[in-house]
């Protein structure tokens, strides 16, 4: 883990950004006359490819210079096969079936689902195991239902880079994750409602969020991933143990609301390749916050809050490990409008509310909350037991 820098050598303004896995896009040019074969029950049947390619943009996933309606893919019972580069127009409904993109490690796949509706009782509903870039545009009302298993967690379960964007909703019940990428994933735009048995979306490298609504009820975390996720846009309303987690997180904008029974932020050590901390330059934010041991906005690394608005209903407001730095933005705790972030013990240290030394000098009250900031919060919590214990 890459330790941070000290004030002299950044910014507190712009802390130090992530360090980021190379990039790995891949560029597909002057594909032509390309057939592809889809699969399904009843024998394959051929498709022409819409010609295209792929450029990277430089973040998040390549954008695509595929364009047109492409071919129309009416769903089967069982495995439905895509296995070359194209868009696909995904029409039908299914009860026990599935999407299986298995194309060449440079093809590119753009699925459009065109009010669809997907149950697959034996794993995903829709599989994206091998190939390049692969997009899901959304059109109309589109359902899927999948009960997952251990080696493949997501309704959707992608091996690939995936971009999600469109005018449409998706309708995602899983046994396990909502929406698995085990690369970067990014979404624009539509609507979401995903109810899942562990994480509504879970991503390996990092998720992207430009823009769309989503609406998540999960039992484990509502959007999880090891590395970064960065919120620049959107509707986030979220009910789930953990609200939002990552290594390194980065809130720009959106409106977010979040109920949690454990964080509601939360930065841990999941990759080596990502600073440690939380960043919150703009958005309107609300965490609320159940009862006992747990915190609105927990790093185990620093806390910097640049923008924005953030309104917690807590016990426990702020745990961090590294350094917390408020520079612009308004922060209420339990009602009260503050510029300190406080670091509590045990997520039990009065629900953020101030004496009145604190209400007077800010100053001062940041002053302890940094000095307390190199504390590890798992240690604090040990001897919160044991004096609790004598």
């Amino acid at each position: 883990m890459e330790e941070n820098k000290s004030n002299s050598e950044k910014s507190v303004l712009e802390p130090e950004k992530p360090a980021k896995k190379p990039t790995n896009w891949k560029k597909i040019v002057g594909i032509t006359g390309a057939v592809v074969l889809i699969a399904g029950v009843s024998g394959a049947v051929a498709y022409t490819m819409i010609n295209g390619s792929t450029k990277s943009d430089g973040t998040g996933v390549a954008e695509t210079t595929l364009s047109g309606d492409g071919s129309t893919l009416t769903l089967a019972e069982g495995e439905n096969l895509i296995s070359a580069a194209g868009i696909y127009r995904v029409t039908g409904s299914i009860s026990n079936g599935y999407i299986h993109v298995k194309a060449g490690d440079k093809d590119e796949v753009k699925i459009i689902l065109d009010n669809v509706s997907i149950t697959n009782p034996n794993g995903p509903a829709i599989y994206i195991e091998s190939n390049g870039n692969t997009y899901i545009e959304l059109v109309g009302e589109n359902t899927i239902n999948a009960t997952t298993n251990d080696t493949l967690k997501g309704a959707i379960h992608s091996k690939a880079d995936l971009k999600l964007s469109g005018d449409g909703t998706l309708n995602i019940k899983s046994t396990l994750h909502g929406i698995v990428c085990k690369d970067d994933l990014e979404i624009d735009s539509g609507a979401y409602i995903i109810e899942s048995g562990d994480d509504g979306i879970n991503t390996n490298y990092s998720a992207k969020i430009d823009g769309g609504t989503f609406t998540i009820k999960a039992s484990g975390d509502g959007i999880h991933t090891d590395g970064y996720l960065e919120i620049n846009d959107g509707n986030i309303t979220v009910t789930a143990r953990e609200g939002l987690e990552g290594t390194s997180i980065k809130i720009n904008g959106g409106t977010i609301k979040i109920t949690a029974t454990d964080d509601g932020i939360n930065a841990a050590n999941k990759s080596s390749e990502y600073t440690v901390g939380i960043e919150i330059n703009g958005g309107e934010i609300t965490v609320d916050m159940g009862q006992g041991d747990t915190d609105a906005v927990d790093s185990n690394g620093y806390i910097y809050i640049n923008g924005g608005t953030l309104n917690i209903t807590a016990q426990s407001p702020f745990d961090y490990d590294g350094e917390a730095k408020y520079n612009g933005g308004t922060i209420i705790v339990n009602g009260t409008k503050t510029t300190s972030i406080t670091n509590q013990m045990m997520g039990g240290g009065g629900g953020g509310q101030m004496n009145p030394g604190e209400q007077a000098g800010g100053q001062a009250s940041e002053q302890r909350t940094q000095q307390q900031g190199g504390q590890n919060s798992s240690t604090r919590r040990m001897m919160m037991n044991k004096q609790q214990a004598q």
